[in-house]
């Protein structure tokens, strides 16, 4: 159909480059619209960001009480989180060099070491986050 119409316009320049421009603007303006998402307003909503995200947070379970607070930063959303034990893998733990827990990894990012700021953590992942996102 769009093919017709810039066809019709064949011997006028002028109106296909308008048709030109005005299907480019809505097309753009579809993928802004289709990729949009709103920001996220609760703890729920950041931890299934991280998620999607692929974040994983490596603790040393039992011996970490920072990986156990920033567990309980969550709350029950905690289940969201993929978390990997550094106390029953300690030696692949030791040979990539990890000896402070916790550590977020996203895949292509430098780690962060350390309990962080959840809206920390949201810039991180690249997680939009609402001006009224809950502190911690």
């Amino acid at each position: 159909m769009i093919s017709k119409i810039y066809n019709s316009l064949a011997g006028n320049s002028e109106n296909r480059r308008l048709v030109l421009i005005s299907i480019g603007l809505i097309g753009g303006g579809w993928l802004l619209v289709s990729t949009w998402q709103p920001p996220i307003q609760t703890i729920e909503g950041l931890a299934w960001c991280l998620h999607q995200k692929k974040a994983v947070m490596v603790e040393m379970k039992g011996m970490c009480r920072e990986c156990d607070e920033q567990k309980k930063d969550f709350g029950p959303y905690e289940k969201y989180l993929t978390i990997a034990d550094c106390s029953t893998r300690a030696r692949y733990c030791q040979q990539i060099g990890l000896s402070t827990y916790p550590v977020w990894q996203i895949p292509g990012k430098k780690a962060l070491i350390g309990r962080q700021n959840l809206r920390d953590l949201a810039v991180y992942a690249e997680c939009p986050i609402a001006s009224n996102f809950p502190l911690q």
